[in-house]
């Protein structure tokens, strides 16, 4: 069975298609996606349940996290740091991710959109800090059910327009 994997010398890899490691569930991490990286498409390590740690910091060219990318990866509770290139995390993304304890968008400076239920059910998340400042929407249901949260930055958004139905509900 699969146990992780190392993307680091994948130079010349762009996407990581829709469903191709779905289902890997002995794989405990993924460690160091590739600069040249741009989508990580739609349901690409959905049900992972022994994912527990993803590595952001090389994928400099990442726009996209698709629908349901790392959704049902129970195991997961540590997420780098997500690209200064990040535009836009999709819809249930990294929903019932329910050991992962914070997100850190401090790096995410192109973050346009969080997608609805993009974080939903991530039940042992405390923290969110903070929002970039050119984040223009938050989804509906995107950390609904996030019911440890203690803390959230809106300090710097400051293109937020739209924060979208009981899209911090039962928080």
């Amino acid at each position: 069975r699969l146990k992780g994997i190392d993307f680091s010398q994948a130079t010349a890899l762009k996407v990581i298609g829709h469903c191709a490691f779905q289902h890997c569930e002995s794989m405990k991490n993924v460690s160091t996606f590739p600069s040249s990286l741009e989508t990580i498409g739609n349901g690409a390590f959905r049900h992972c349940t022994g994912l527990e740690e993803i590595d952001f910091s090389q994928a400099t060219a990442l726009k996209e996290i698709g629908e349901g990318a790392f959704q049902l990866c129970e195991s997961m509770k540590n997420v780098s740091p997500f690209p200064s290139s990040l535009e836009t995390i999709g819809y249930c993304a990294f929903g019932n991710c329910t050991r992962l304890k914070g997100i850190n968008f401090s790096q995410a400076t192109a973050l346009k959109v969080i997608g609805h239920c993009a974080f939903h059910r991530c039940k042992s998340m405390e923290v969110v800090s903070p929002f970039p400042s050119c984040l223009g929407m938050i989804g509906n249901d995107a950390f609904r059910h996030c019911t440890r949260l203690i803390a959230i930055d809106f300090s710097q958004a400051t293109a937020l327009k739209v924060i979208g139905h009981c899209a911090f509900q039962h928080c």
